[in-house]
């Protein structure tokens, strides 16, 4: 080839060179380009998984609250100047108690079970006292985790008398202080309560005074809100100036209460008065009666969070022993399923099962309609139900211990602490 031609060859050669490669390059930056700035999607963030349940436990020893959950090595102390009675609320994180002169329950407390905190709810002066009376706490139950009731008594130098009466106080925080307690049911409109389970009624029963004074049971919303009178009865004879208030049962729906309210001479004539009469009364409609139990007066009906099955105790022929019944709802199908003495009365029903615990002598037992009992722990002195467990004294060899024990595995139990002295405790199963 001709030198000129060769060149000329070489230069276009070198020129196509130059444009494939500005070619490549403004491809390859547009790539980059397109790689760089292509959105990518942003992962969902998880929900952190909820904490398990898990025993939470307080108890009260020389007026200090202590706390234990379940897993701790040690229960640690929270509170100080502490009197009964205590409450735990149902998510484990406040627990109220009273203070007052020479451990009387004059004055509403919490303190927080997860840091340094407490609230004064209710203060002196603040429930109202009849002339020569010091106004005192009560019972008191959490509604939920926030919401507190309770009721008072006055306090005098020959005795207390109730007021029948319930409050309502809620915990303030550190944007808006505690407001003062709200009378729902002034004195002689109230007396003992029970919340439904799902939180929205509660049921209050009034004793009434025996030949003078009729009971009665309230079903209201918790603000006290369309309150109606579901059930008038006659006042009980307790043979003493204490009132005697049935016991109130909710059916697991909410829908309504069943209440045993037994003949008003029945503790005076065991042998000889009519049965129990067992009623069902509906938040909405009419109350009636659903059957009868010839039960004592210190053994009427609890009823199974299922409704289905109730417990009810009789005198024995021994002196000062009773046989523990199983029977349907209404009182039919009755069976004797244990004898024992007055701790036999304290029988419980585990929630949303067909099981119960009771106490024969030390022993805590469980048991179940057409099954053998179990026993959950030899050596028992007081006890109480939080979720599938069972927290309880012992003190087999003279030193007090509080316990607890799963009632999926029976016969065996766990250390919570030693004590020095007779506790008052109470327990949950939250996160």
């Amino acid at each position: 080839m001709p030198k000129a031609s060769r060149k000329r060859s070489e230069g276009l050669f070198r020129k196509k060179g130059h444009q494939l490669l500005s070619c490549a390059l403004f491809i390859f930056f547009l790539a980059a380009c397109n790689f760089r700035f292509v959105p990518t999607a942003t992962p969902t963030p998880t929900a952190a998984p909820p904490s398990p349940a898990r025993l939470t436990v307080i108890y009260l020893e020389n007026n200090s609250l202590y706390l234990w959950r379940e897993g701790d090595s040690t229960p640690r102390r929270f509170a100080e100047n502490a009197n009964p009675p205590i409450a735990l609320a149902p998510d484990g994180r406040h627990a109220a108690f009273t203070r007052g002169q020479d451990g009387q329950p004059q004055t509403l407390w919490v303190a927080s079970t997860t840091e340094s905190r407490e609230q004064a709810l209710v203060e002196l002066g603040d429930i109202p006292a009849q002339r020569s009376a010091r106004a005192m706490i009560s019972a008191i139950a959490w509604l939920d985790a926030t919401a507190l009731y309770f009721s008072s008594y006055q306090a005098y130098e020959w005795g207390d008398q109730p007021d029948n009466n319930l409050y309502r106080v809620e915990l303030g925080s550190a944007e808006q202080p505690t407001s003062d307690p709200q009378l729902i049911l002034p004195p002689g409109a109230g007396g003992a309560f029970s919340f439904s389970p799902d939180r929205q009624q509660i049921a209050t029963i009034y004793p009434g005074q025996y030949n003078s004074e009729s009971g009665r049971v309230l079903i209201l919303d918790p603000r006290g809100e369309n309150a109606r009178t579901a059930l008038e009865f006659s006042a009980i004879s307790t043979a003493s100036e204490v009132p005697f208030y049935p016991p109130l049962y909710w059916s697991p729906d909410s829908a309504a209460v069943r209440v045993p309210i037994p003949d008003r001479s029945l503790m005076r004539n065991q042998a000889s008065a009519p049965p129990v009469e067992l009623w069902h009364l509906p938040v909405a409609g009419d109350s009636r009666i659903v059957g009868y139990a010839p039960a004592a007066i210190n053994g009427l009906p609890r009823w199974s969070p299922r409704t289905g099955t109730m417990l009810y105790a009789q005198p024995s022929a021994a002196l000062d022993m009773y046989n523990l019944f199983i029977a349907d709802a209404d009182g039919a199908n009755a069976g004797q399923y244990a004898d024992g003495g007055s701790e036999i009365l304290a029988a419980r029903w585990l929630d949303e099962q067909g099981r119960f615990v009771y106490a024969r002598g030390t022993r805590l037992m469980m048991g179940e309609r057409e099954q053998p009992p179990q026993t959950i722990a030899a050596s028992v002195g007081q006890w109480r139900l939080a979720g599938n467990a069972a927290v309880f004294t012992s003190a087999p060899g003279g030193v007090i211990e509080l316990r607890y024990a799963s009632l999926d595995a029976p016969g065996m139990s766990a250390l919570i602490a030693p004590a020095t002295t007779d506790l008052i405790f109470d327990a949950v199963f939250a996160p």
